[in-house]
């Protein structure tokens, strides 16, 4: 089956809302799409950034705090995973959400490994506990 790459060779300032940092055009089919990058934070700016990878209706995100540079947590570490069905072409795009400040977002990779047959299921929280025994 076919794998997809497609790396940011140089950092992306994103600042504002739903800021397109990349994107990976990929054919019909059914795929497990990943997504790393860095985001950092600029001198003097305290943010928050939500990083979301988004192929068709499937969305996998992540907030981060970023600090300025040398300041401690200077450097967020991303990972986003999705797995999606198309019937027809569609992009795998990586998206930064700033509600004030930048970030910048560094060594973006993003990959979609072809898959033969894919179930999506959605997570519907934690099972109920199991029942009390008989006569408690």
């Amino acid at each position: 089956m076919p794998s997809f790459v497609h790396r940011l060779t140089t950092p992306k300032t994103a600042s504002g809302p739903n800021v397109l940092v990349a994107s990976l055009p990929l054919p019909a089919g059914q795929y497990i799409v990943s997504a790393k990058a860095e985001l950092r934070g600029f001198t003097g700016e305290f943010a928050v950034c939500q990083a979301r990878l988004v192929v068709g209706a499937q969305e996998d995100a992540a907030l981060r705090k970023l600090a300025g540079p040398g300041q401690p947590g200077d450097i967020q570490q991303i990972h986003l995973v999705v797995g999606a069905k198309s019937t027809t072409a569609t992009n795998a795009k990586f998206i930064a959400n700033m509600a004030s400040f930048r970030a910048s977002v560094q060594d973006l990779v993003i990959t979609a490994e072809q898959v033969q047959a894919l179930t999506v299921t959605e997570a519907e929280g934690d099972p109920p506990p199991p029942p009390p025994p008989d006569g408690e």
